[in-house]
């Protein structure tokens, strides 16, 4: 009998997980509809990217790509880092090793011309 109750727990823990997610990915694409051409509708693709993680990383790479372009409209090099740091994620896991490098070094580039030591890190 234990053993079903934490079955059934553990079920639970991951239906709940799985919808909080979806209705993260639903807020944050309608914001995207909603947010101007600027470094804040860069930082809801940077976000919607991340959302995706581990659930589609061509999603991930996508809206990265999507920020990245519109960060480099608006000279935003944060942004540009951001959406770089997540396409190189995406390529990490999606075993793609030489994609990932490369856009990593893309990444450093940007924060070190954004002048965010941190970033670099």
């Amino acid at each position: 009998m234990r053993c079903n109750c934490i079955s059934f727990f553990f079920f639970l823990l991951i239906t709940a997980t799985a919808s909080s997610q979806d209705k993260t990915t639903d807020s944050l694409s309608n914001l995207v509809l909603t947010e101007k051409n600027d470094s804040a509708r860069v930082d809801v693709l940077i976000e919607l990217s991340r959302a995706y993680y581990n659930k589609s990383w061509d999603q991930t790479i996508k809206y990265a790509e999507d920020a990245a372009t519109l960060a480099e409209k608006t000279g935003y090099k944060k942004g540009q880092a951001l959406a770089w740091k997540n396409i190189g994620v995406a390529n990490y896991y999606k075993g793609i090793p030489v994609n990932a490098v490369e856009a990593w070094e893309k990444s450093l580039l940007f924060y070190q011309e954004a002048n965010d030591p941190q970033g670099e890190a």
